[in-house]
Order: structure tokens, then C-alpha cells, then sequence
């Protein structure tokens, strides 16, 4: 009987190891993209109903920049508590940047009073946008009757960084926004992200916490950190098998692999 000689025989071992590592090297299943899954096998087709707590909770705090405004049909009453500010911003209460919302708005100090124009010194700490909207409101009504205070959270900032197409700080226009919004807005995440762990960073009173956020199941939607909170930073970690795991099957690779290889051995015959 013929034996084979030592190159077809190393040739085809490193044949059956390519063959062997391709087989058992994963790709990513789409069990781990998808976002808001069911949690049972069973696919629930009629509509659900989730309740979640939004920014409406939260309370301002020291170092916290205001957006105050007094309207009034009156131009003389506008200006009244407005002042000069009032001709700065044509369309209402639009801020185009982040150093105009600075100037344009009133810093909450260590003790929680915001200085207003006439009025002088008001007490606003620990109260929430509404509360803060009718706090000033009731004050504005013991000088002049017949207007509307518009109160907005001015630096109402989140950081998005991580496995993201655009990693960075968002200033946002809105009274609240929650993490798939603000996934949006760094522009999706990266095939390789870890959706079931995000970790967000809040601030509190006594400092900075740590969580995870599970994206990948529906009852994200009735977290409590479904909305974010200014400041909070949202860090999406990269999947442990990134250095070796297929986006998707490398059927060209693999059939180059093989054709290359037995073409070596036909060779070798």
C-alpha cells in the first residue's frame, strides 16, 4: 500500500483544522441585535401597553441652568421681567447653541434660589419643572396679571459613548428623551455592541451610580431608566467575542480556503 507522502499528509490536516475552527467559530446571531424581544416563545400579536416614568420627576438641583421667560400680550409687560433679553430670541424660546443656553439662562446657586429680574432672589431647589413654573408664575402674578411663565431645563445634556456610529455629548431640545432616542441620536449602534448590558451613568445626591439597561427585552420599557436624566452618560460596552466573531458567515473566505487547499493536494498527488 502506498503511503502518503508528508506534505499531503500535513496538507490535509491543516485542510480538516480550517475546516474544524470555520465550523465552530460563531457568527452573531440575531438573538444578540435584536432589540425588544419577547420574553416567552410565544409572539404576542396584539398591542402592548407600557408605563414609564419620565423627566417629569426630576428635580432641580444646584448648578442647574433655567430657561426663564414671561410672555405677555403686552409688549411693555414682556419686557417688564425680560428686559433685553426678550429681542434675543425671535422665535419663542429656540436656543441655537450650547453657549447661548449659558448666557441666556439662570443658574440655580448652593442654596436653590435663581435671581430674577424685579422680583429678586426665588427659592427653587428640590422642585420639578412644573413646580418651578408655578412657584415663578405665582411671584410674577403679585406684579402684573395676565401672563405666562415658560420655564425649560437649559442644560439638559447626555453623553453617548461606546460601540456607537457617533460617540458624543447631545444637548437636548426637548423635556425628556429616552435611551432609544438617545441611541438615535449617536446614530445606531455597532453590530458588535453589547445591547443587553448598557451601562448608564447617573448622577444623585450623594454621587454617580452604575446600571445596566437590557435593550434586547420588551420590559426596558417600563424601566425606570427608560428616560434619561441630564447628565446621564450611557456607555455601550463592545460583545467579549469581538476579536474573533464574524459579522457575518465568510462564505468567500471559506471557499477560497478550500479551493486553494485542494487544489495544493491535487498538486502533491
Amino acid at each position: 500500500m502506498k503511503r502518503k507522502s508528508f506534505p499531503e499528509k500535513f496538507l490535509k490536516q491543516i485542510f480538516y483544522l480550517c475546516i474544524v475552527t470555520l465550523v465552530f467559530t460563531s457568527c452573531i446571531s440575531q438573538k444578540k441585535v435584536r432589540y425588544l424581544q419577547e420574553q416567552s416563545k410565544e409572539i404576542n400579536t396584539s398591542g402592548q401597553e407600557f408605563v414609564q416614568e419620565k423627566i417629569l420627576s426630576y428635580k432641580v438641583k444646584a448648578g442647574d441652568n433655567l430657561y426663564v421667560r414671561v410672555t405677555s400680550l403686552d409688549p411693555k409687560t414682556y419686557t417688564f421681567f425680560n428686559g433685553e433679553a426678550s429681542t434675543t430670541y425671535s422665535s419663542g424660546y429656540y436656543m441655537s447653541s450650547e453657549s447661548s443656553v449659558y448666557f441666556s439662562s439662570y443658574v440655580v446657586n448652593d442654596s436653590g434660589y435663581i435671581d430674577f429680574p424685579i422680583i429678586g432672589k426665588i427659592k427653587i431647589g428640590g422642585q420639578t419643572i412644573e413646580q418651578v413654573k408655578s412657584t415663578i408664575q405665582s411671584e410674577v402674578d403679585e406684579y402684573l396679571m395676565q401672563t405666562n411663565v415658560i420655564v425649560k431645563l437649559a442644560n439638559f445634556k447626555i453623553t453617548v459613548l461606546g460601540e456607537v456610529q457617533r460617540p458624543g455629548k447631545f444637548l437636548i431640545y426637548q423635556d425628556y428623551i429616552n435611551i432609544f432616542e438617545a441611541i438615535g441620536l449617536a446614530g445606531d449602534l455597532k453590530t458588535f455592541a453589547q445591547r443587553n448590558k448598557i451601562i448608564l451613568v447617573r448622577e444623585t445626591e450623594k454621587g454617580s451610580k452604575v446600571f445596566n439597561v437590557d435593550i434586547t427585552k420588551k420590559n426596558v420599557l417600563e424601566s425606570e431608566y427608560y428616560y434619561l436624566k441630564p447628565n446621564d452618560i450611557v456607555y455601550v460596552q463592545p460583545m467579549n467575542s469581538k476579536t474573533w466573531t464574524f459579522e457575518s458567515f465568510p462564505y468567500a473566505v471559506v471557499l477560497s480556503t478550500l479551493t486553494t487547499t485542494l487544489l495544493i493536494l491535487q498538486y502533491f498527488k
